[in-house]
């Protein structure tokens, strides 16, 4: 066994584990891999825990490796309900019609819940509509949607932060494969560059302004003061679109405001004000907030088409 073969085995065993931290350290793992993992993933879509085989069939979907879809059609018929779901997440993730079968069967049958109370059924036919729209939009041979322009993200956040960043960047990478998304943030700045004149330049030409927000966030002075204000002047004469991306808990944030307008007032993510660090597992906050920008970023492209 090499040495990546034998890292794959234990992010695959950590996937299991009882540890929030262990846990999102091997999903953070096994997805930073990729391919290197479909064929261990596939695997352990039968293994004996229950766990692993959900977060196998959900980082499969992550990876979007078509070769996972028929061992994920099976895993649809899995006994236990949370494995179903990582099955109809995954292939909603993947959108390949070969999964509609299966997928309407659950929507027509399965009313049982798993991670997150989500609803099996519900989720099957959000699943259904996300492929039809694929093949109808972003992927139809009939249109150019999609094929003329990016949205440009730009990320404000601390630096004590910058893990999080990472993850949501890890749960982005469709968009970005896709070549739907252009991500910008301050890590992209060059050494010798002038590093205000960056910031100000790839602000002020961002599409979708994302907030990331913690206490670290608030307490930067840089972050509330500076960025805020420039981003919401943005969205108020209507040049960008800011997200206030909730990532653990912050109070007061909603307060902050320019010219009246407070940065409460606009739509956050993940919705009902609920912070990714309160979601268990943490991955099923970052696909809220991943899903929800999907729509978003089809929402711009298509008024833009």
């Amino acid at each position: 066994m090499d040495v990546i073969e034998s890292k794959i085995e234990i992010y695959i065993n950590h996937l299991g584990s009882d540890s929030l931290e262990l846990r999102d350290l091997a999903l953070d793992g096994l997805m930073q891999l990729g391919q290197k993992a479909v064929p261990s993933l596939i695997a352990s879509l039968k293994n004996n825990n229950p766990t692993i085989r959900y977060f196998s069939a959900y980082i499969l979907g992550k990876v979007g490796d078509y070769t996972a879809i028929e061992p994920l059609m099976l895993a649809l018929r899995d006994e236990s309900s949370d494995v179903r779901v990582g099955a109809v997440f995954a292939l909603h993730f993947i959108g390949d019609e070969r999964a509609i079968p299966e997928l309407e069967r659950i929507a027509k049958h399965d009313t049982n819940s798993g991670f997150g109370k989500l609803k099996l059924n519900e989720g099957a036919l959000e699943a259904i509509q996300e492929i039809l729209k694929r093949k109808n939009g972003i992927f139809s041979e009939s249109t150019t949607l999609y094929k003329s322009r990016t949205v440009k993200f730009f990320f404000s956040y601390s630096h004590q932060d910058e893990k999080m960043l990472e993850q949501l960047k890890v749960h982005l990478a469709p968009l970005r494969h896709e070549g739907l998304i252009d991500e910008w943030h301050d890590r992209k700045i060059l050494p010798g560059s002038a590093w205000k004149g960056q910031l100000d330049k790839h602000i002020e030409t961002a599409d979708v302004i994302l907030l990331l927000i913690s206490p670290n966030f608030i307490n930067s002075g840089y972050c509330s003061d500076i960025e805020v204000k420039k981003a919401l002047q943005l969205h108020l004469i209507g040049q960008s679109r800011v997200i206030p991306v909730l990532l653990r808990l912050t109070d007061g944030w909603e307060n902050l405001k320019v010219e009246g307008f407070k940065l409460g007032e606009l739509q956050a993510v993940p919705r009902d004000s609920k912070f990714i660090a309160r979601f268990k597992p943490f991955e099923e906050g970052y696909f809220k907030v991943a899903t929800e920008l999907r729509v978003l970023v089809e929402q711009i492209l298509a008024s833009s088409s």
